[in-house]
């Protein structure tokens, strides 16, 4: 079932969130907002074990899950959380789109994820316009991710204290989707000097236990590192998606290709002996203190015939991507000690940049299943 979710309007306006607000109080300064179309879907099994539940046109996601089990620690077949991003709005893309729906029919069924997907600005019954730029989408992205994840531990029941509950995160993405995709991330709890308040990165406190819950009591449900799926990212158009303004995506995913952080407490410490200043892909963040993102799991997918990027181009860039961090672990490569992130990538022949066989699709399906079992493995 589709119902809609507010954002505020203003992209810059998404990027900060009081601490109160990450933690899961729902309280936000004024902000003017427009509506974005959204499906939320849980695992069939879920479903089956749902109560009654009739939607609202509320801005609180509690409002907007179709028919959620009483709550996951009930229904142990939600095991995962999933957003994918659906190609650029302006040429066509929507998440009907074949190759969202067929990834989310993969993440449902074999992984028993709640998939969310939507209609970005300006398509289907989603307010607002598209950008130029890509950066709304991007932190549409965001702000739909960080309500999702919310929504999904709050739901987790902690009475029971001898239960804890690990979700897998997926931040999915396919074409101008996946550019969006690679922009979110979840971090540590450094500020940006502008007004004092937090970047657009979401609090890494989701990913441990603690005591972080609005009622200060201790949460016994997080997430484990993400994973990002992000398929046919369109590399030689890149320019055109953002305006001249590539830098910023190609910044985002090499900070997380980068990071060899898990979410502990301490910081690493400079020559100098002070806490290091990393750029985090927000050029705002310059000669300020910035954010970090968490360690993830990066697996790129294109087809050798795509239509918009050379092959050449991919190998160029998989190439400088493998050189920043290694693969996912194997028998024969083991993970390295430091918790870093990880790059693998698939070149799918006879598949172009829209997937349209069923042959295709299937190879899609098949390779994203093949490296989600490597990640279990390891």
């Amino acid at each position: 079932m589709r119902t809609t979710i507010k954002v505020p309007k203003n992209a810059y306006s998404q990027c900060y969130f009081s601490q109160n607000d990450r933690t899961g109080n729902t309280s936000q300064p004024s902000l003017e907002e427009i509506e974005l179309e959204i499906s939320i879907t849980d695992p069939p099994t879920a479903l089956s074990a749902s109560s009654s539940f009739s939607p609202s046109s509320s801005s609180n996601t509690r409002d907007l899950i179709v028919n959620p089990p009483p709550n996951p620690a009930e229904s142990p077949s939600i095991k995962g959380l999933a957003i994918i991003a659906h190609p650029l709005g302006r040429l066509g893309g929507n998440m009907d789109d074949p190759v969202v729906q067929s990834l989310k029919s993969y993440l449902l069924k074999e992984r028993s994820s709640r998939v969310v997907t939507f209609n970005s600005r300006g398509v289907g019954q989603s307010q607002g316009s598209a950008s130029w730029t890509g950066k709304e989408e991007s932190w549409d992205y965001q702000f739909l991710l960080r309500k999702m994840i919310i929504d999904l531990l709050g739901s987790t029941s902690d009475e029971d204290g001898s239960k804890n509950h690990h979700y897998d995160l997926y931040l999915c993405g396919y074409s101008a989707g996946s550019l969006y995709a690679s922009c979110s991330f979840l971090s540590d709890n450094s500020r940006l000097e502008d007004e004092g308040k937090e970047a657009y990165g979401i609090g890494v406190d989701f990913c441990r236990p603690g005591p972080v819950t609005a009622d200060g009591g201790r949460r016994k449900a997080w997430f484990r590192r993400p994973r990002y799926i992000l398929i046919s990212y369109p590399l030689d158009m890149v320019w055109a998606l953002s305006l001249f303004r590539s830098s910023f995506y190609h910044s985002a995913l090499e900070r997380l290709l980068k990071s060899d952080w898990d979410g502990g407490l301490q910081e690493r410490q400079g020559d100098g002996g002070e806490r290091e200043k990393r750029f985090d892909g927000d050029p705002r963040s310059v000669g300020k203190e910035s954010i970090r993102a968490l360690a993830s799991d990066v697996l790129v997918i294109f087809g050798l015939q795509d239509q918009f990027t050379k092959e050449s181009s991919y190998e160029k860039w998989t190439t400088k991507l493998s050189s920043i961090a290694p693969p996912p672990s194997t028998s024969s490569s083991p993970r390295p000690t430091k918790a870093s992130s990880t790059f693998d990538q698939v070149r799918i022949d006879n598949s172009d940049h829209f997937w349209r066989s069923k042959d295709s699709l299937g190879k899609l399906t098949r390779s994203v299943d093949r490296w989600l079992r490597i990640l279990d493995s390891s």
